[in-house]
């Protein structure tokens, strides 16, 4: 992820971020990968989708919302409701 965050510099970066696990092993990224993404682009958008939609989810909006506010990345941090658009 590193290097390709590194050399694309991408504006906007979309993940997959609902901490999904099946058998013990975790499939889909946590609130420490998506800060770890922020960390590779700090000035990039991180749109943290795949959030409480199926019932292997782990991590919710809100708890991502309330870690991103603890490490500072909330201006950087977007986290659509179902059905939501965005537009830049």
């Amino acid at each position: 992820m590193d290097n390709v965050i590194s050399d694309y510099q991408p504006p906007v970066i979309i993940v997959n971020a609902g901490a999904n696990s099946a058998m013990d092993k975790q499939l889909i990224m946590g609130k420490e990968d998506v800060l770890k993404v922020h960390n590779a682009a700090p000035s990039a958008r991180i749109i943290a989708t795949h959030m409480e939609g199926i019932n292997h989810w782990v991590l919710s909006r809100s708890e991502l919302q309330a870690f991103a506010e603890q490490h500072k990345f909330t201006e950087q941090l977007l986290i659509p409701n179902d059905g939501e658009t965005l537009k830049f």
